[in-house]
């Protein structure tokens, strides 16, 4: 009797998340498939002191001279907010530099354009960036504003 319970305990048990090597793998392959392919000599590393800020979790720092992308551990909470900080750094990762609010805006919008394209399929998650890059876009200084599409003029997901 206790096999049989322990044979029906096991089957009703949902399968084992990927490991995040896995998911981080998975990710980079959906977004090379969209055309946003990293360069081989850039490395991925868990950040134990990168935090998630607006839809990003990752970082870019320049380490033996080798590009190394950071990403804190709640990156891996969704496969959309782990691809969103991955489509964050690809704007910026061939010229590493501190982002400003024109930077972030324009990673909002790649993630809310090229998004499901690369897999982020959340809605809830793209309304989120809707609403972040509508924020952002407010910050831009007004002659760099001109480049970026007004909020009001983007499909709301």
């Amino acid at each position: 009797m206790f096999g049989l319970a322990l044979a029906l305990g096991c089957a009703a048990a949902p399968a084992p998340a990927p490991a995040p090597d896995a998911q981080l793998e998975a990710a980079r392959q959906d977004l090379a498939r969209a055309g946003f392919d990293f360069d081989a000599d850039v490395s991925f590393a868990r950040g134990p002191y990168v935090v998630c800020e607006a839809i990003s979790c990752a970082e870019l720092q320049v380490r033996s001279g080798r590009r190394t992308v950071l990403l804190a551990r709640e990156a891996w909470d969704s496969p959309a907010r782990l691809r969103a900080s991955l489509l964050d750094i690809w704007g910026r990762y061939q010229k590493p530099r501190a982002p400003d609010y024109r930077d972030k805006a324009e990673s909002a919008l790649r993630v809310l354009r090229d998004g499901p394209r690369v897999g982020i399929e959340d809605l809830v998650f793209l309304r989120r960036v809707y609403h972040m890059y509508r924020q952002l876009w407010s910050q831009v200084p007004d002659k760099q504003r001109a480049a970026l599409p007004r909020p009001d003029d983007l499909a709301y997901p």
